[in-house]
């Protein structure tokens, strides 16, 4: 998961995972992806039904990075430019 975009402020660890406004897991290892020119993270989160694509395509994703939230994008598949350019453009 990742705040997308340049500009945007990095991600290390522990940054909170909030879905649809509510704190549903972390951050647990994250920094600037030179290939697709973002901040990208990885981490967890909780739900009360499996984790698919389609559940991640229907949530609202933020990451909280000093008190601020962050719109962002999850996939459970690697990033790539491809991916990126998607959700720029969209």
């Amino acid at each position: 998961m990742a705040p997308f975009g340049k500009g945007f402020r990095l991600l290390y660890r522990e940054e909170p995972i909030i879905v649809n406004g509510q704190p549903s897991g972390a951050i647990i290892s994250g920094m600037y992806g030179h290939r697709v020119e973002a901040s990208l993270g990885m981490g967890y989160v909780r739900a009360e039904e499996p984790v698919t694509a389609d559940w991640l395509a229907a949530q609202k994703f933020e990451i909280e990075i000093g008190w601020e939230r962050y719109e962002a994008h999850a996939q459970s598949s690697a990033a790539s430019r491809a991916t990126l350019d998607a959700l720029t453009d969209a």
